[in-house]
C-alpha cells in the first residue's frame, strides 16, 4: 500500500479526475485531457509512492488509447 494523499488533496484529485471523465464522456477531449493531466499533477513526487499513481496512470493510458492518441498512449504505458 502506498502513501495517502490526505483527505483534502484526495477530494480535489478525485474531483478533477471526475471532471475529466465527464468531459470525455460528453466528447470534449481537450477539456478531458486538461483535467486528467491536472489530477495527475496533484500527486506529489515521487508519484509512484502514492496510492492513486498506478490507477491514475493506467486511466490516462486508457484515455489516450480510447481517443486514438496512440503516441501518448505508449508514453503513459511506460508510466503505468
Amino acid at each position: 500500500m502506498g502513501l495517502s494523499l490526505g483527505a483534502d488533496l484526495e477530494a480535489r484529485f478525485l474531483a478533477a479526475a471526475q471532471r475529466g471523465r465527464t468531459a470525455w464522456l460528453t466528447g470534449d477531449i481537450a477539456e478531458a485531457e486538461h483535467h486528467v493531466l491536472g489530477s495527475w499533477e496533484m500527486i506529489p513526487k515521487p508519484k509512484s509512492s502514492y496510492d492513486y499513481s498506478q490507477s491514475a496512470s493506467r486511466g490516462i493510458a486508457v484515455f489516450y488509447r480510447d481517443t486514438a492518441q496512440f503516441e501518448k498512449t505508449e508514453e503513459w504505458l511506460k508510466v503505468a
